[in-house]
């Protein structure tokens, strides 16, 4: 591969339209990556994870969905599965901010979720309903990787536990396992149910997003938030070097995981009228692969920046002696 200039530009497309929203990025980097090239045919990370692998795997998840939101999709397949199922969000862009090694510190803002929640927020009846939908990174095109729904109920308006337990079965089958108020289902990545709880240090593949019911933290679900960036972990190679919190076990990039949570005091009554509710999904390998190719488009932006930077050394004249 070409590494010909360790000068980065990224131009990033972050629109909200009338007619949806799209995520689009043209990168020029060191790696000599054309514009057309960074995302569409991305081969950083390898056979097992660069766009092609990627996109090979997006298709195959399609088995399991959140409000007709599925894993794999394109953020223009998300947003038009918000107007048909969720017409009462509304929902924009949030963006993750993406430091390039020979730019360091500088940093350019990449889109990395879309964010739907109810109006108004917070609300006088203290209901609640959004969802958090997670996008791979740069420099693969963008595909839902992971997916929360919280819906809280208006006061004097909840559902008891087994109306909802009953609702996430008619959904998503028979459990895997069932943990206090947290009920888990745990697919193969051909959909495929998993019928017995997964032991020993796979257990945690059953969880989502690291943690007992998937949820998010901060989530920008206020009226008065009038940022586009979501604050969360800055995206570098030394935080791309490290594990994600689904990367628990190799194991996990087996499955799909999907659970929900019932939000009640007396969770084990069913006749106990719940507060709330929240479901979440995740595609663990989508996840891992996409770190992946994060990881080695950074690591050769620098590489080349280090090559460069010897390139220029060699040229440069000893001082008067």
């Amino acid at each position: 591969m070409r590494m010909s200039s360790v000068r980065i530009v990224l131009l990033l497309c972050v629109a909200a339209l009338l007619g949806g929203a799209s995520f689009c990025s043209a990168q020029t980097n060191a790696t000599g990556t054309s514009p057309a090239q960074s995302s569409a045919a991305s081969n950083f990370g390898g056979d097992c994870c660069n766009a092609a692998a990627q996109n090979k795997l997006a298709a195959t998840l399609g088995f399991v969905d959140i409000v007709g939101i599925k894993l794999g999709m394109t953020p223009s397949q998300v947003t038009a599965a918000l107007k048909a199922n969720s017409p009462a969000l509304g929902f924009k862009i949030f963006t993750t901010r993406l430091i390039m090694p020979s730019t360091d510190p500088a940093f350019v803002k990449v889109p990395h979720y879309i964010v739907a929640h109810k109006s108004p927020a917070p609300a006088a009846d203290h209901s609640q309903e959004y969802i958090i939908i997670e996008f791979t990174l740069p420099p693969n095109p963008a595909v839902v990787d992971r997916v929360y729904r919280k819906v809280m109920f208006a006061d004097g308006k909840g559902a008891a536990n087994g109306t909802l337990v009953s609702a996430l079965e008619k959904k998503y089958g028979t459990e895997t396992n069932i943990n206090a108020n947290s009920y888990r289902w745990m697919l193969l990545n051909n959909g495929q149910p998993v019928k017995t709880p997964l032991g020993g240090t796979n257990a945690a593949c059953e969880s989502v997003n690291g943690n007992q019911d998937g949820s998010f933290a901060n989530p920008p679900v206020n009226d008065n938030n009038s940022s586009t960036e979501y604050g969360d972990q800055p995206i570098t190679l030394q935080y791309m070097s490290q594990p994600d919190n689904s990367d628990v076990a190799p194991a996990c990039d087996a499955y799909v995981a999907v659970v929900g949570t019932t939000l009640s005091v007396n969770y084990a009554d069913p006749s106990t009228v719940a507060l709330g509710m929240s479901v979440a999904m995740q595609s663990a390998e989508l996840i891992h692969n996409n770190r992946v190719s994060t990881r080695a488009w950074l690591q050769a932006d620098l590489d080349a920046k280090n090559t460069k930077i010897k390139q220029n050394g060699a040229q440069q004249a000893a001082p008067k002696l």
